[in-house]
């Protein structure tokens, strides 16, 4: 009986060419494996093409593919991803910075904006409280030169007031008109410091004009004498009071003079630091505006009863020296002081725009310019609707009316 492999190549031969390579191959498999000839004769005979099929090209590609898959990697594709992943987490600390940043400086301009809208309601205040500040400064040379003539008519006794109707009746206008002024200007928070001799120097609050030598009873640092005291207005020093010092006048001069020049430099830097906030102070500047210009009109309107006061005044003044050809020096100086008092106090609201209208008896009324307190009969001379008599004068500010002349008024019976 011929072996398994005989058997195998007999089946083989059959279909295959002597010269086949397959076939030599086959033979050899089968020369080396018993169960594979036995395969072959159950099966019987092999075509060509069926050992074609086992042997095809596609069965290589797929064992080569296999083979690839197996082999091990190069790694170039590790070092790739490694790089990338290196370049992200890069780009994404950068990213996180930036988002840091951002928030800061959003936190920094939300505080720049409160600080300016804080600063700007703080402007918008100042100009309330102090928006007088140099109006009501000039006024106290009026009260300066209503103090003064009430000083001046100290020197006159009580008897020669008695006797003297008309000079006792100018006395009492200009002491009603320091009094009224007085009240005026406490109303707006402008108040008297009431500077003593012996008090201590103050630079903050006295002007030393000049030094006198210290004495047991007057020590040095303390004041000697009070030329002109000072006035505040709220918690601010309107006007120092200038005094006399006893002794280092020049040292307290020079720390003064220092002192201002630092309080210069401070209000510098405090005008820099507000500019970063100028877009938000726009927004209150016309506020700011508008208080200032509402304290002015309201502190001008009150004065004008201090002007009223002293018009009175000179008119009694000037009737009394009409009726008297021969008058004392020291009548004729108080006279005079009182007349150039009211000349003073136009002056000043003239400064800041405060002027009178001229109303006219015999004009016709105007209700915008004047207020009508009575009314007379009228007459051929004073027609129906015209001013007949007036009592207080009218007075505009910048050309609008600051207070409507009061006048009577002529009509029908």
């Amino acid at each position: 009986m011929p072996s398994a492999g005989g058997i195998l190549q007999l089946k083989i031969h059959d279909h295959l060419e002597p010269g086949d390579g397959l076939l030599c191959e086959l033979k050899g498999a089968a020369n080396r494996s018993a169960p594979l000839a036995e395969f072959f004769e159950a099966c019987g005979s092999v075509s060509q093409g069926t050992i074609q099929r086992w042997c095809s090209a596609d069965a290589k590609s797929e064992k080569r593919a296999e083979e690839e898959k197996e082999a091990p990697s190069t790694g170039t594709e590790e070092v790739v991803s490694a790089a990338a992943v290196k370049q992200l987490e890069k780009e994404l600390d950068a990213s996180k910075a930036k988002i840091e940043e951002l928030k800061k400086e959003i936190l920094y301009r939300a505080a720049d904006a409160e600080n300016a809208r804080r600063i700007g309601r703080e402007d918008v205040e100042k100009a309330k409280l102090y928006g007088i500040s140099s109006f009501g400064k000039d006024m106290l040379e009026v009260a300066d030169t209503l103090e003064k003539g009430v000083e001046a008519f100290s020197a006159f006794s009580e008897a020669e007031l008695n006797e003297n109707k008309i000079l006792c009746s100018i006395f009492t206008g200009v002491k009603l008109s320091h009094k009224v002024l007085l009240k005026n200007l406490s109303k707006h928070g402008i108040e008297k410091m009431g500077v003593t001799v012996g008090t201590k120097f103050d630079p903050n609050l006295h002007d030393a004009l000049v030094s006198t030598s210290a004495t047991e009873t007057a020590p040095a640092d303390t004041i000697s004498n009070v030329l002109k005291d000072g006035y505040t207005l709220k918690s601010r020093v309107l006007r120092a009071a200038q005094v006399s010092l006893k002794g280092k006048y020049e040292v307290l001069r020079a720390e003064l003079c220092d002192s201002k020049r630092q309080i210069q430099k401070l209000r510098s830097e405090n005008l820099y630091a507000a500019a970063s906030c100028e877009n938000i102070r726009k927004t209150t500047q016309e506020q700011s505006k508008q208080a200032h210009n509402d304290a002015v009109r309201s502190f001008a309107r009150d004065m004008l009863d201090v002007c009223d006061a002293l018009q009175v005044v000179t008119k009694k003044a000037v009737k009394y020296t009409q009726r008297n050809s021969s008058i004392p020096k020291s009548e004729a100086a108080v006279l005079a002081g009182v007349m150039l008092t009211e000349e003073v106090a136009l002056k000043v609201l003239k400064r800041y725009g405060v002027t009178q209208m001229h109303t006219e008896v015999g004009a016709t009324f105007d209700e915008e310019k004047e207020e009508k307190l009575f009314t007379v009969p009228s007459t051929p001379s004073l027609k129906e609707g015209s001013v007949a008599e007036i009592v207080k004068n009218g007075y505009d500010m910048n050309g609008s009316v600051l207070r409507r002349a009061q006048v009577g008024l002529s009509e029908d019976p």
